[in-house]
């Protein structure tokens, strides 16, 4: 989903989970759509993945591995029209690992 926010807005943790995947901004690699560094995270218990993008400013500590809390700052949105953060939860049906996922596989 998208959702409208202003430049600067400070994008949070949604749940808590680990950094599986993470693509840093680039300014000079943004396309028309794909721009702003991209988060892909994975919850403890392996029953919820999330995705982020159109983030800029993530902290130098956040990497793959890193652990992310609820409500931890993960950088702040894009300035570029449309403004908005891309926001993708993904639960996984009958558990994880062996569990189907609902949506994009993360």
């Amino acid at each position: 989903m998208d959702l409208g926010a202003v430049a600067g807005t400070v994008v949070r943790g949604a749940f808590d989970a680990h950094v599986t995947k993470f693509t840093p901004h680039t300014s000079s690699s943004d396309t028309k759509k794909v721009y702003g560094a991209q988060i892909f995270m994975r919850s403890p218990n392996d029953m919820m993945r999330g995705f982020y993008t159109h983030i800029t400013g993530v902290p130098k500590e956040l990497g793959v591995d890193s652990i992310v809390r609820i409500g931890d700052p993960l950088g702040t949105v894009v300035a570029r029209e449309p403004m908005h953060l891309h926001l993708a939860l993904v639960e996984i049906i009958a558990g994880g690992p062996g569990g189907t996922y609902v949506g994009v596989d993360p």
